[in-house]
């Protein structure tokens, strides 16, 4: 299927948004992109290989990048309280689209609504978007299409896409404070270096007096930072 980029403004905001949508024509392109609540300002079919999904990471890839796996675990969540109300799959999905204010999961989800009307099961759809569902996401929705439990499946997924954004929150800010921290060190210690000792060195030359061996290295490494400081840091 045909890949179109496109330019288009967001409907109520008038904020303008480019991204990558595939249909058979641009005529449907455009479609799509109405359907989205957006305004198509420009279109054209896209002659990238790796935006057509010719190379392994494909067209997902680049849905991906705007895909955050808090992201999806709200829309699942959503999807399963639209199943659980007993709104049909097709209808899930179009309500939904409406729900998604991430642009780049709502194209994918106009693709899997699509797909589905033409016939496939979700999962199916779901496994042509490889790097926006996990192997673990699309096995466990075939799971509950068969056994008729999808949306406990779909909670079941939300949950542990919560936690996992959690951890990963977690990690985030168990690395941030030590590289805070490790910065912090290395800006005093070149402030040091480069403005305190050089002042009390010129003290010592004043008054000539003669230095343990620890502290004419001190200035000898000192001086080396004045004068180089710049190239060993940049």
């Amino acid at each position: 299927m045909p890949v179109y980029q496109y330019k288009a403004l967001e409907k109520g905001t008038g904020k303008t948004t480019k991204g990558v949508i595939d249909a058979d024509t641009p005529a449907l392109a455009r479609l799509k992109l109405r359907e989205l609540n957006l305004v198509p300002v420009e279109l054209k079919e896209s002659t990238n290989g790796l935006s057509k999904g010719e190379g392994k990471g494909g067209f997902s890839f680049t849905l991906r990048r705007g895909v955050s796996t808090r992201d999806l675990a709200m829309t699942t969540r959503q999807f399963a309280v639209l199943l659980k109300a007993g709104m049909p799959l097709v209808e899930a999905l179009t309500a939904l689209i409406n729900q998604t204010s991430n642009q780049r999961l709502r194209t994918t989800i106009l693709d899997l609504r699509d797909k589905v009307n033409a016939g496939k099961s979700l999962a199916d759809a779901m496994a042509e978007h490889p790097n926006v569902f996990s192997s673990l996401y699309v096995n466990m929705v075939r799971a509950g299409e068969a056994s008729g439990a999808l949306e406990q499946v779909l909670t079941r997924l939300a949950d542990l896409l919560d936690r996992q954004a959690k951890i990963k929150a977690q990690i985030l800010s168990s690395i941030a404070y030590p590289a805070f921290m490790t910065f912090f060190a290395i800006a005093v210690i070149t402030f040091m270096m480069t403005v305190i000792v050089p002042r009390i060195t010129t003290i010592f030359k004043k008054q000539q007096q003669e230095l343990p061996a620890i502290t004419e290295a001190l200035i000898g490494i000192s001086s080396f930072l004045g004068r180089y400081g710049v190239f060993v840091l940049g």
